[in-house]
């Protein structure tokens, strides 16, 4: 196996590895072709929809190989080189060993060559033809550190990607230590989504003047993703911030008890003979109204309970990085907004302010927002992430797994606090839906599952816009790096002959 990726899979002319498929049209065990031969675009990466895959040039050298030297295939080979030399030498093949650490130190020295981009700090894929690195960064940009500190990247290089990449929270979030930053939102905050409904036909979503609407709870969530999971009936324009679910008590919050979270409600306030509703948020005693024949009629409250909770001043220990929730209006939709993004297209659009609703904590992936969860399986600055479809965002235990091995192996402060940050990480994740929570479908919250992916910002397994299957094996890693980190799973010791 090893030296079928080493001739069949290491794209030219620097040797590194990369994903591809089959030449031929031969059948693999399941009968099917498709599976001997997937698209070029994916190859053998086993990413089924992922960003760093997307769109790749292919087979432009012959050899039916992903135009791209990547950094997750180059760093998993080191490891097996570096793995199956180990096992070599216990049987005494030395020559095999030899060898092995061989392709090791060549392929090494290639990857620090052309992957390792000390501008950034990152390790990136480099596309082959043309010869240029590429922007996108995932986990598998950290498992050239799989190769550990002796035979791969030194201790300075994995110090360097840890602090400005792996705990960076505008990329994976992990906690720099084991210990929860003191910013962070309650475990019931859930994102705000920003969607727009599309009015114009088949020309898809966020239709231009089309109204816009704001969830936190789920099932506002699955009420507008409806249609398929990639929300084509409505689209996500982004995260406004992130607020909470149910009301949680002040010293939980962390503020004073004098201060009552704000609840808010959904309004509809679509104008009579309009061809799109106007939904919008409101306190409980919100009088809006919408103009009408010359006169006006009330927005109406469309459910007894609330869709969100909100904060009334800025308190607690995120107070520096709350954001103001603000309606905006203009005829035909009333825009709730807390991101700057959002504020500055509603005003450049010809929305006018409204009033404030409250407070929130700022939306994942901006520099003040720590997340609860981390290593989502893109950056969470990458346009792909807010839709949390499969690897499109969603956290998989596999790569916990992966990235754990490689930091662990490294003693610098950076990589030993990010290890004990993501081992604190995953273990909330697994529990989660392990221990289940109040949810408004059948599948999440249950209880007693473990599952295939999950919501990077929620830990939910089976979510209105990604469904993952409910027990998965591998979905178990995310508990057993805690295992391995507090020594409960040792290597076993290699009897002498």
């Amino acid at each position: 196996w090893n030296t079928w990726m080493f001739t069949q899979r290491r794209e030219v002319p620097f040797g590194l590895l990369t994903c591809g498929a089959s030449a031929y049209n031969t059948y693999a065990p399941d009968g099917t072709a498709a599976a001997s031969n997937p698209p070029g675009q994916w190859g053998d990466s086993g990413l089924d929809n992922g960003p760093t895959v997307e769109g790749l040039p292919f087979n432009q050298t012959g050899l039916w190989l992903q135009d791209q030297y990547s950094s997750g295939f180059t760093g998993m080979f080191l490891m097996d080189c570096l793995a199956q030399a180990e096992l070599a030498e216990l049987i005494n093949r030395t020559e095999i060993a030899a060898e092995l650490r061989r392709r090791a130190a060549v392929v090494n020295t290639a990857m620090m060559a052309h992957l390792w981009n000390s501008s950034t700090g990152a390790f990136q894929n480099v596309l082959s033809t043309p010869y240029q690195p590429v922007d996108r960064v995932a986990p598998t940009h950290f498992y050239p550190l799989l190769a550990g500190p002796e035979y791969g990247p030194s201790e300075a290089v994995a110090a360097e990607t840890i602090r400005r990449v792996l705990t960076n929270r505008t990329k994976f979030a992990v906690w720099p230590s084991a210990a929860a930053p003191p910013d962070l939102p309650p475990e019931d905050a859930r994102p705000l989504v920003q969607w727009q409904s599309a009015i114009c036909g088949d020309k898809g979503f966020r239709c231009p003047d089309s109204p816009h609407a704001l969830c936190c709870q789920l099932r506002c969530n699955y009420r507008f993703a409806f249609g398929n999971f990639v929300q084509r009936t409505h689209g996500k324009v982004r995260y406004e911030g992130m607020a909470l679910s149910r009301p949680v008590p002040s010293a939980e919050l962390g503020i004073g008890h004098n201060t009552s979270l704000t609840p808010l409600f959904e309004y509809n306030c679509t104008a009579p003979g309009a061809n799109a509703s106007d939904y919008t948020l409101g306190p409980a005693d919100w009088a809006g109204s919408v103009a009408s024949g010359g006169g006006s009629v009330p927005c109406r409250r469309t459910a007894a309970t609330a869709e969100a909770y909100v904060l009334p001043a800025r308190v607690g220990p995120a107070m520096a990085s709350l954001v103001e929730l603000e309606v905006w209006h203009r005829p035909g939709d009333h825009y709730v907004v807390a991101s700057a993004a959002g504020k500055a297209e509603a005003e450049a659009s010809g929305y006018v302010r409204v009033q404030s609703l409250g407070y929130v904590w700022p939306p994942p992936g901006s520099p003040t927002a720590p997340s609860r969860y981390g290593l989502p399986s893109i950056a969470k600055d990458d346009p792909t992430y807010i839709s949390q479809d499969y690897w499109r965002g969603r956290v998989w235990s596999p790569m916990l797994q992966l990235v754990f091995w490689g930091i662990s192996q490294y003693t610098s402060p950076e990589a030993k606090g990010a290890t004990a940050g993501l081992v604190a990480q995953s273990k909330a994740l697994l529990l989660k839906e392990w221990q289940g929570y109040p949810s408004d479908n059948n599948y999440s919250g249950t209880g007693r599952r473990v599952y295939e992916n999950y919501g990077a910002d929620t830990a939910e397994g089976w979510a209105y816009s990604s469904p993952a299957a409910p027990l998965y094996a591998w979905g178990a890693l995310s508990g057993f790096i805690g295992l391995v980190a507090e020594g409960f799973y040792d290597p076993v010791p290699v009897r002498s002959s």
